[in-house]
């Protein structure tokens, strides 16, 4: 009878000890000058429309700097994961973010070159497309690298404006480009922050030939030093924000910008160039 008496005790011990290790459902954020609704998500690896309903706000709603938001988290995301994602961000004593203090190329970081974060593909030409709105995988190319039937479809309406839901045929070779991408990084799953962007006719954007993304477990620095091996795109390098920038084009070229999200640019000598890294100011243009 003691033992019976004890059980419900112990039953209550474990399940208070089995939800103290669920991850968090959502934190709260401090908004800083400059920040964006889409940066505050990338941040977190969540969506806009998850914000806007949880805090019950609208779209058009003006960010204070200093207030507080919650930022719902999606499953499985642990508190940890989310403290690295943001640590960067975090401004240093000089009132400039860490990422401003260091060279361009991450000098903290310099130890460390993009190979070591190289895997093998278990299923070679394999992607994993992953934007605010929706998501999608599948074989995008075959052995030989050529793109399959019906892909251009997919991967287009992933890579859609998620302002305006209008979408756009994506350039084959930027999708190729991308399952290369997906493949010298173990085919991890790319965040696809924008693609197709309706509005100037000069932003490559806008003619589906470029993304701006990130690939989880690896740091933008390294996917940025890779992206300069590619022939004939152009590279974009944010060190203060959360993405990088691809495009296809006749001519190699890149740039690093180190502004805010919300700021306007501010670029800075890149501290490697590329033997074909011409007409910098018609790629910030164009970009």
């Amino acid at each position: 009878m003691r033992a019976l008496r004890l059980f419900p005790a112990l039953a209550l011990l474990l399940l208070t000890a089995t939800a103290s290790a669920k991850p968090p459902k959502a934190v709260r954020h401090t908004i800083q000058r400059g920040e964006t609704l889409s940066s505050i998500a990338t941040k977190y690896n969540t969506n806009v429309s998850s914000i806007l309903r949880w805090n019950a706000m609208k779209r058009s709603a003006r960010l204070t700097p200093g207030a507080k938001i919650g930022v719902p988290l999606p499953p499985g995301t642990t508190l940890a994961r989310v403290q690295g994602n943001t640590a960067g961000s975090k401004k240093g004593a000089s009132g400039t973010s860490a990422a401003a203090t260091t060279s361009t190329t991450s000098d903290a970081v310099a130890k460390k070159t993009w190979q070591e974060y190289t895997e093998k593909p278990a299923r070679p030409g394999y992607v994993k497309l992953k934007s605010y709105s929706s998501e999608w995988e599948g074989q995008v190319v075959d052995a030989k690298g050529r793109l399959l039937p019906t892909v251009q479809g997919n991967v287009s309406g992933v890579l859609s404006s998620w302002r305006t839901s209008s979408m756009r045929a994506i350039d084959e070779r930027l999708i190729q480009l991308i399952a290369q991408v997906s493949d010298r990084f173990g085919g991890r799953t790319i965040r696809v922050v924008s693609g197709y962007r309706a509005g100037s006719g000069k932003s490559r954007h806008h003619h589906g030939a470029a993304i701006d993304f990130s690939i989880e477990g690896v740091p933008n620095w390294a996917v940025r030093q890779y992206l300069l091996t590619l022939s004939n795109v152009g590279v974009g390098y944010y060190p203060n924000s959360y993405h990088v920038h691809l495009d296809v084009r006749d001519r190699t070229t890149h740039w690093v910008d180190v502004s805010r999200p919300g700021q306007r640019a501010r670029y800075v000598k890149p501290k490697r160039r590329t033997r074909k890294a011409t007409r910098r100011n018609t790629a910030r243009r164009s970009r």
